[in-house]
């Protein structure tokens, strides 16, 4: 098995705290930053794991079987595991009905525009599915070759930003964009490989400044581009300007995680980011739902989205060890990450 890469896991980890802040009742102002980079950092981090070469040498059928391994058995189970949540807390604490068959459409549909869905976050993990496919169908096409793939991700853009903010079933349209970031992050990684040893042989104070100019240099740029969000195939005033944004606060995240010491609680979360994507709106959803007069407090947000954060990892641990699937992992796999 293949070393995993901790700082890659370390940003995950990190970034996903600002996945659960900003599905909280935080500011307009702080929502908005937080949306221009964090779903474009878990594409770009996609992309680093993202091997050309090995996938043109795997067959299309173990490659797709493993996606759905990968992502479309765990979106069902925790989509059905937050159908019960709903079911069961609107019905005995809440006693309100739910709309059964309606988020049941929005499952299918991974659309919570057109129809929502118990769990709407996880449009994220079809939208990755779909663009892994047809990512893999295009490196088969241009027999391997990098460049071109990105080529024709970059070429396929337009048919994202010409129907920005129309909804499509599965967020089809945003899909060129996703697999632009995807292989976007490849490219960075190449990057990284090259710098790889001075990095690791500056110091932390070294490292820094360069963090802070870079996610600096993002926050200013998205103080005149605006809100970037995937789930509405919307990228503020210019996709030109929402790259660069989501780019330079991403790779000073990504610089400063690298200087971090080794966090295993934090680097395990990062491991399982598919399971928090799809349960965290949940808790926040009770928690809302319990504590509303609050929801707005910044002690409430604080407190409530640590809980979430370092709360769902005795469930992650349950799942590896009893329901590795849910994980998007096989038995045999998850042993190997407990080693």
């Amino acid at each position: 098995m293949k070393k995993r890469i901790d700082w890659i896991d370390r940003i995950k980890g990190i970034g996903f705290y600002f996945v659960i802040l900003g599905h909280m009742q935080i500011g307009k102002t702080l929502k908005s930053w937080i949306y221009s980079f964090h779903m474009p950092l878990f594409l770009i981090a996609s992309g680093l794991n993202f091997n050309t070469e090995k996938i043109y040498s795997t067959k299309t059928g173990g490659y797709i079987l493993k996606l759905i391994r990968r992502m479309l058995i765990p979106y069902m189970c925790m989509q059905l595991f937050s159908l019960a949540i709903r079911y069961v807390f609107s019905t005995f604490f809440l006693h309100k009905k739910i709309p059964v068959i309606g988020y049941i459409k929005g499952i299918f549909a991974a659309n919570s525009i057109l129809f929502k869905s118990p769990s709407d976050p996880s449009y994220f993990i079809i939208l990755l599915f779909i663009a892994q496919i047809i990512l893999f169908f295009l490196i088969k096409l241009f027999r391997g070759n990098r460049t071109a793939v990105l080529c024709a991700c970059i070429l396929l853009v337009p048919l994202s930003l010409i129907t920005a903010g129309k909804p499509m079933l599965w967020h089809i349209n945003a899909v060129p964009v996703t697999m632009f970031f995807i292989m976007l992050g490849t490219y960075l990684m190449d990057i990284y490989r090259f710098f790889e040893d001075k990095i690791q042989k500056s110091s932390a104070a070294a490292i820094i400044p360069v963090c802070a100019v870079l996610t600096l240099c993002g926050f200013l740029l998205w103080r005149v581009n605006g809100r970037f969000s995937l789930h509405a195939n919307s990228y503020g005033k210019s996709f030109f300007l929402a790259v660069p944004c989501a780019v330079l606060t991403c790779c000073g995240l990504a610089l400063f995680c690298m200087k971090l010491p080794k966090i295993k609680l934090i680097e395990y979360i990062g491991m399982n980011t598919l399971f928090y994507l799809g349960m965290h709106r949940q808790l926040i959803w009770i928690a809302d739902s319990i504590f509303g007069e609050y929801k707005t407090n910044t002690v409430y947000i604080a407190i409530t989205s640590a809980v979430i954060y370092f709360g769902l990892v005795p469930f992650v641990a349950l799942c590896s060890k009893y329901a590795p699937f849910v994980l998007g992992q096989s038995l045999h796999l998850s042993r190997k990450m407990k080693q």
